[in-house]
């Protein structure tokens, strides 16, 4: 069972990645070096217990990970990482994770709110929240779901208005860049999984017909 400082800790170390990524293609490539950084944040998209607020905040973070990758190596690159999000989220599915985020009262609150502060940097990610903030017990923060209640304290630290402001900047780029590399896949070749490889024994009609299944599920869920 998942404990509450586990809980209060997860949307700090998101807010501080998504801060410390912004604008560093080398930061980036880092962090992408280690596979199961990817595969954690397809897992939190993925996952129907986690909240909006963990939803967002990694939806956010994945999308750094395309609009500031520089990087030529094609197992780091961010056509793997929109690869990625086709196939095991579904474009539709994961800018609505945004939406979701966007429309919650904490965060569209926060946003309207006149912003005194500078935007976050790497320099100040720490200062707005960090592990002193966490309560030594859980005093009704969790919903009984393995997540933080609306309301909770913690996210109003996590999203206040400057934060809340340059999330709001990134998504448009977020979603831009990731519906323009998927529509032009590297070297103009389908992206296709390997589960939609022709099998042993499959001739040529039912595997085309296979392949028009996955394009046209895929073409629909840009729409």
């Amino acid at each position: 069972e998942m404990g509450s400082q586990d809980l209060y800790m997860k949307p700090i170390i998101l807010r501080l990645l998504i801060i410390w990524l912004a604008d560093s293609p080398s930061v980036v490539r880092c962090f992408l070096s280690s596979p199961a950084h990817l595969t954690y944040l397809i897992e939190l998209l993925s996952s129907p217990t986690t909240s909006i607020f963990i939803h967002g905040l990694a939806a956010t973070l994945l999308g750094e990970c395309v609009i500031y990758n520089k990087g030529g190596d094609g197992s780091r690159d961010a056509f793997m990482v929109v690869d990625a999000i086709s196939q095991r989220i579904g474009l539709t599915a994961y800018f609505h994770k945004f939406e979701a985020m966007r429309k919650s009262p904490i965060f569209a609150s926060s946003g309207s709110k006149r912003q005194l502060s500078k935007p976050p940097s790497r320099s100040t990610s720490s200062e707005a929240v960090g592990p002193s903030d966490i309560p030594d017990e859980d005093q009704n923060g969790d919903d009984g779901g393995g997540s933080l209640k609306l309301d909770h304290p913690l996210l109003h630290l996590v999203f206040d208005p400057a934060f809340v402001n340059f999330v709001k900047h990134l998504e448009p780029s977020i979603r831009e860049s990731v519906v323009d590399l998927f529509s032009h896949p590297k070297n103009n070749v389908s992206i296709v999984p390997a589960m939609l490889e022709q099998k042993n024994g499959e001739n040529d009609k039912d595997y085309i017909a296979r392949l028009r299944l996955f394009v046209e599920k895929q073409c629909n869920e840009i729409q």
